[in-house]
């Protein structure tokens, strides 16, 4: 291989190292989708949360884009509640979706999970209308042929609002024929690893039902999505599945199952994971040496893992989301955050976090995750930002020049307060001389002169109304 080129500028190698690594991790935990608007500027690699964060991160060093070298010197090991999320079993009743009023209230049981960004709560009901988006509204929806007529395909779609996920505004998501989301602007080919919402991942292929359609719908404050009779190409003969998932402005994330012919945790995954619940990751960008190549590494942070076993028909998953350090916008509040995390506010880039969002990469970047570059005490937070404290400043320095105005107007209204109140004084005799009345006959006593067309020169006097008259 001659000097200089590198094995990775090769795709078809790129896609044989990464074909072993799947191997090699045991299961299929990836799978290849064609995606619209490709980005294939990267050659990317994966640390799915599976696999150990210590010997994935632990004293690695970062080459970024701007030749800054960052020591990765934390794991993603402390989380703010421990792995096993806190379960419990209630008897409530859910807020319905924004889209439904609530007609009744059925009996509900809930499996309550607390999985530190959000909580999950599976709802077993009879019906499930109060979760399900019904044929009568899809009148404003849109079917999308692509995605209904294909196997292995997802197609990214803008939305009419901003989605919190993770804490994380959203602007456009990724919908898969798969049964789930794809919930980054970073567009691969290896969706179903991280970054997902996933009311049912597997291997469905839109191409074998006569009926099947994936639907979506946007009124401005909701986004759904519907797999509609859609069935799976290693299962076919196990029937049509339909199912829905709603995403809320709030964050709210709902999934509604009209249809489960089997159960979910005996669906096969030789050829296709099959996943309930969310994912998020952030990405470490470096060059490869002397290669030219871009390496991005997805390293998963954090998943929602729903208990599969107890999904049924006319079931729901209400998925809320928590309170994050990077909803936290002001030094104050973000140290002032009880919200289960270690906020921290790093002032080099204005930002709250506890180190472990999309944006890692940039947080070790500026040495935020050193304690002598963050605040440590909210005592310490500036009251407002420097540009605010110059315009404060300027308006200070106006101020004071304005003082002594107010003092010499302030000083003029007394004098002449004090001539009135004392005309006996000096200053009352000098008001008296000039009150208005008087300025009126001095006026009257004003001589001046004028001049005729014909050059002449005549002297004219005021009189006392205010009339001039010739001398």
């Amino acid at each position: 291989m001659a000097a200089g080129v590198s094995i990775y500028s090769h795709s078809w190698l790129k896609i044989a190292l990464f074909a072993i690594f799947l191997l090699a991790t045991n299961g299929v935990e990836d799978v290849r989708y064609s995606v619209t608007d490709l980005d294939e500027s990267y050659y990317v690699d994966f640390v799915p949360l599976s696999r150990s964060r210590r010997a994935a991160e632990d004293n690695v060093t970062i080459t970024t884009n701007d030749a800054v070298t960052s020591e990765l010197t934390s794991t993603l090991a402390s989380t703010r509640r421990p792995d096993d999320a806190t379960t419990s079993v209630v008897t409530a009743t859910p807020s319905p979706p924004p889209f439904r009023q609530t007609t009744g209230t059925p009996e509900l049981v809930e499996l309550v999970n607390d999985h530190a960004y959000y909580v999950s709560s599976i709802v077993l009901e009879k019906k499930v209308e109060e979760f399900w988006l019904t044929e009568d509204k899809w009148a404003l929806g849109r079917v999308h042929g692509t995605l209904s007529h294909s196997h292995r395909t997802a197609s990214t779609i803008d939305l009419s609002f901003k989605f919190l996920f993770y804490g994380h505004e959203v602007s456009a998501i990724t919908i898969a024929t798969g049964g789930f989301v794809y919930m980054s602007p970073f567009l691969h080919q290896w969706l179903t690893t991280t970054q997902y919402i996933a009311p049912l991942m597997a291997n469905f292929d839109t191409q074998l039902g006569n009926n099947s359609n994936v639907r979506y719908y946007d009124n401005g404050t909701t986004f759904v999505v519907w797999w509609e009779d859609i069935y799976l190409q290693d299962q076919h003969e196990a029937g049509s599945f339909s199912f829905q998932a709603l995403l809320s402005q709030d964050g709210t994330i709902v999934f509604s199952y009209k249809d489960l012919p089997v159960s979910v945790d005996n669906l096969m995954t030789k050829e296709h994971p099959v996943k309930v619940g969310l994912s998020d990751a952030y990405y470490f960008d470096q060059e490869i040496s002397r290669s030219g190549v871009l390496k991005r590494t997805i390293y998963e942070y954090h998943r929602v893992e729903i208990q599969q076993n107890v999904l049924k028909a006319n079931s729901a998953v209400i998925i809320t989301p928590l309170p994050t350090c990077i909803l936290m916008k002001s030094c104050a509040s973000c140290l002032l955050a009880h919200i289960g995390f270690n906020c921290g506010w790093c002032p080099k880039i204005e930002r709250c976090s506890d180190g472990k969002d999309r944006m890692r990469q940039e947080w070790l970047r500026y040495g935020c995750d050193q304690k002598s570059q963050n605040t440590a005490h909210v005592e310490q937070c500036p009251l407002i930002k420097d540009g605010q404290k110059q315009e404060g400043a300027s308006s200070k320095l106006a101020l004071l020049a304005l003082i002594p105005l107010f003092v010499l107007l302030g000083s003029g209204i007394a004098w002449v307060a004090y001539a009135y109140m004392n005309p006996q004084t000096k200053s009352g005799q000098w008001l008296i001389e000039h009150r208005p009345s008087n300025l009126k006959n001095r006026l009257s006593e004003v001589r001046f002169w004028k001049r005729e067309e014909s050059g002449e020169k005549y002297e004219v006097s005021v009189t006392p109304d205010g009339n001039e008259s010739v001398a």
